[in-house]
């Protein structure tokens, strides 16, 4: 990965001047946590060997090196908790928008997976510390498969995996994608909370599954359903025998 490739594009003179590359990293979130705890208060932490990449739920995320992308944004943004559970919603988008831009079509499964023609090809972590009732830092965590073969998303033994090379059979130029994303969630935090009814807006435009039956787990529970939008906080609404339910956590099998 070139970094200066990175900073020549993100437009954030900032956040630019704060890409932390690292050679070889557990995860990108733990680094951004550690730079945070030295007094540094935003920035972006990229690396090409992720070595314990983290998912949603504690599970397993796997960095194939050279082909994914990993990379965290971290900042000290205050954000009331009553919003924070935005921050996936927001994310994903931000993703999304990039993708697009980059003429990549690409779909947002609630709460935090990218999807492309069907398969998963990325996914987002967010984590955050409160205190009274706002948040101190932020810590947004992406990776995605970008030019993994099809080979390399079999030996994942992940079911629904994909990357952008299979869907497209072409090579992406991975910085570019980086620079895009940022620069994106750059736009979306900078107006947070008052574009709120956009970002639900679109994210909703851009929802895989909405109208459509799922089926959610949750507190070691699974809910079937119809997929009915976004509620405060970037919940789900299911709709289950006629009645609306609100689910704050949990994930879409």
């Amino acid at each position: 990965l070139s970094v200066k490739l990175i900073q020549s594009q993100v437009k954030a003179n900032l956040l630019s001047r704060n890409i932390i590359f690292v050679d070889s990293t557990p995860s990108t979130n733990t680094e951004a946590w550690r730079i945070i705890s030295k007094g540094i208060s935003s920035g972006i932490v990229i690396t090409d060997q992720q070595l314990n990449g983290k998912g949603q739920r504690c599970r397993k995320w796997i960095f194939q090196d050279g082909k994914s992308v990993a990379f965290s944004f971290f900042s000290n943004h205050d954000i009331d908790s009553n919003k924070i559970g935005y921050l996936p919603i927001l994310s994903g988008l931000a993703v999304n928008n990039a993708l697009n831009k980059l003429d990549i079509s690409s779909q947002l499964k609630w709460p935090n997976d990218i999807i492309v023609n069907g398969k998963k090809i990325g996914g987002i972590l967010c984590e955050s510390t409160i205190r009274k009732k706002s948040s101190r830092n932020i810590v947004i965590g992406i990776g995605m498969n970008i030019n993994q073969e099809e080979n390399d998303i079999q030996n994942l033994n992940i079911p629904n995996a994909g990357s952008l090379k299979t869907e497209y059979n072409r090579v992406f130029v991975r910085e570019e994608i980086i620079s895009c994303v940022i620069n994106n969630l750059e736009i979306l935090l900078q107006s947070f909370p008052k574009n709120i009814d956009q970002i639900n807006h679109h994210w909703i435009k851009a929802c895989a599954h909405l109208n459509q039956d799922v089926e959610l787990s949750y507190n070691s529970k699974k809910i079937k359903g119809i997929f009915k939008g976004l509620g405060d906080n970037g919940v789900c609404i299911i709709e289950k025998n006629g009645k609306l339910i609100d689910i704050a956590s949990g994930s879409i099998c």
